[in-house]
């Protein structure tokens, strides 16, 4: 339009306004919108007006959710997929759009940290973890004097790519101790085909080996090993956009002070992250909770990891396990063989803990050794074994406060004892029981939490049911009432197939109420205590609610002319191969 009204609005697109990604369309609440007016050529009054929403109050961000089967969902076993519709006038995003495929995300496939783990890294993406929206960041010397960077990324002598932020940079120096100017953040190899030439292509994802573990690589192992770490937080700090806490950090084991060398091809076994996957190498994983096996991640890179061994798992086959014993993967001499085993451990301190050695408590202090009689035990560094509560912590269900729940100790018959102990898959032996209790107290199998069973003089399992915080107190005593009448009236039996395997499915494991009898210490059932905790579903209360936090306000929700995301057909996605694989 030109004239008096040059540069505004003239015609009004009828229908609805949508945030939209991958061919995925949600619409956007009237209530949302700016105020916006139409005009014509001559008048500058405006001939129609739209009145503006009324907004949400002390919020700067929307996230839409929604769970529909999509066609991107059946590509690849996508799970879920999501990316930015809207930015602002400093092309910070201020709303976005998350689906949630429906198939990957029912009742009998619930895993509270995986969703957990969905949910975070198309979160992180969303918010600019984003090929689209690197060039946008801004580097700032003050609040108003702010700039587009110069430079984006930097290819190391490895060939690797590594983005150089300045504020990310100084994050990779820290952790990896490494002095290099450039020493910045290592980004998955470019694989595509129509990759153009002279045109510079990055990911929008970690490198899956040198950032192992962390919540924005592209494959998953286990979930239970996934952080959201501070080298991701450092990245979210280089927009320019956000003020990052980074106390909220989980701790990142992988790589730290290995220096600036880490990864190369010839250092593969000098680290103690790092091995070679042509070699039948075993040692600890990351966090210690299995002995592990060297397994090649990628396969364009020549160095593999001691990727998690469920079948020898430190903490399904415990002799003792308590909230003050834990046991963890070692490394041990013994006779001047060296191998890893799992030991009872007592933490003391951050750095100072205690390993039980042939019925001895053995004091250890991080990165030296320990002695006893002709047992060197090898230390683990700071952070591999006590600090490894603050992972665990900040993704449990439950934790000690004001709201009650339920504490169980269920013990098993001493037949189901003995197979116990010549079984070699005690880990699906405890999720079918818990499964079975859920079906039969007609609850969600997420309601139980903290869960540990225990084969020692005697098999029996500890677990807490804790339901949702916005459970009433008629609710919350009806559920008590229905546990322990079904403690009373119960026994459980389970059905091996045979000497060393067993049907871990939840159909399995029997209810027979006839059956019931007084119960002796190592049979049946027996209700410990109705305690008080806090109940609180940490994916909602961490991912949803604190996201929702950020939700648009009125003065920042930008105008229907702001710039779109430029290119959807690469927006980001979590697929689910055999490793779990993320997908952008």
């Amino acid at each position: 339009m030109n004239g008096i009204n040059k540069n505004k609005c003239s015609r009004l697109k009828s229908g609805p306004e949508f945030c939209s990604i991958k061919q995925t369309d949600y619409v956007i609440p009237d209530g949302y919108l700016n105020k916006l007016e139409v005009f014509d050529y001559t008048s500058s009054y405006p001939r129609q007006v739209l009145k503006a929403g009324s907004g949400v109050k002390d919020a700067n961000f929307f996230l839409f959710v929604i769970s529909r089967t999509t066609s991107w969902c059946t590509e690849s076993d996508v799970q879920a997929y999501g990316s930015y519709c809207r930015l602002d006038s400093y092309s910070r995003p201020v709303a976005g759009l998350l689906n949630m495929c429906p198939t990957y995300f029912s009742k009998k496939i619930y895993k509270a940290n995986h969703y957990f783990n969905v949910i975070m890294h198309e979160v992180m993406h969303i918010l600019g973890f984003s090929v689209h929206l690197y060039p946008k960041f801004k580097i700032c010397t003050s609040i108003y004097d702010c700039e587009t960077p110069k430079k984006i990324a930097e290819i190391d002598s490895n060939g690797i790519q590594r983005l150089i932020f300045p504020e990310l940079v100084k994050s990779m120096q820290a952790h990896f101790n490494c002095s290099e100017e450039e020493f910045g953040g290592p980004l998955e190899m470019y694989q595509r085909s129509e990759s153009v030439a002279g045109e510079k292509k990055y990911t929008s994802h970690w490198h899956p080996l040198l950032m192992y573990t962390s919540i924005m690589t592209p494959f998953i192992i286990e979930d239970e090993y996934v952080v959201i770490d501070n080298i991701t937080l450092a990245l979210l700090a280089s927009t320019g956009w956000y003020q990052v806490n980074f106390t909220k950090a989980e701790y990142f084991h992988f790589g730290k002070g290995e220096g600036c060398k880490f990864g190369f091809q010839e250092y593969c076994e000098d680290s103690k992250y790092l091995c070679s996957p042509n070699k039948t190498a075993r040692s600890c994983d990351i966090l210690r909770y299995t002995i592990g096996k060297c397994g090649s991640i990628v396969p364009y890179h020549p160095c593999g990891v001691f990727k998690p061994n469920l079948e020898e798992s430190c903490l399904d086959e415990l002799n003792m396990h308590t909230k003050e014993y834990k046991q963890h993967c070692v490394i041990v001499t013994k006779e001047n063989m060296t191998e890893p085993r799992c030991l009872v451990t007592k933490c003391i301190s951050t750095n100072e803990f205690e390993f039980l050695i042939n019925s001895t408590w053995v004091k250890c202090e991080a990165s030296r050794t320990a002695k006893i009689n002709n047992v060197t035990v090898h230390c683990p560094e700071i952070g591999s074994i006590c600090l490894d509560e603050t992972k665990s912590t900040n993704k449990t269900f439950c934790s000690w406060g004001s709201d009650e729940a339920v504490a169980v100790r269920m013990y098993f018959a001493d037949q189901t004892y003995q197979q116990l102990l010549r079984s070699n898959n005690i880990r699906n032996f405890k999720v079918s029981t818990l499964q079975a209790i859920a079906e039969n107290l007609q609850m969600s199998v997420n309601y139980i939490v903290n869960a540990t069973l225990t084969v020692f003089k005697g098999a029996f399992l500890d677990f807490t049911i804790c339901p949702p915080s916005n459970m009433s107190s008629d609710e919350l005593g009806a559920l008590i009432k229905k546990t322990q009448q079904f403690l009373k009236s119960s026994s459980f039996i389970h059905i091996f197939k045979g000497v060393t395997e067993f049907a871990v499915s939840s159909t399995t494991i029997v209810i027979e109420p006839e059956f019931a009898v007084s119960f002796s210490d190592h049979e049946g059932f027996r209700m410990l205590s109705v305690i008080p905790v806090i109940c609180a579903i940490f994916i909602v209360a961490s991912c949803v609610a604190s996201l929702f936090r950020l939700l648009v306000s009125q003065k920042d929700r930008p105008k229907r002319e702001t710039v779109e995301l430029e290119d959807f057909s690469q927006s980001n996605s979590f697929a689910q191969n055999s490793n779990q694989k993320l997908t952008a």
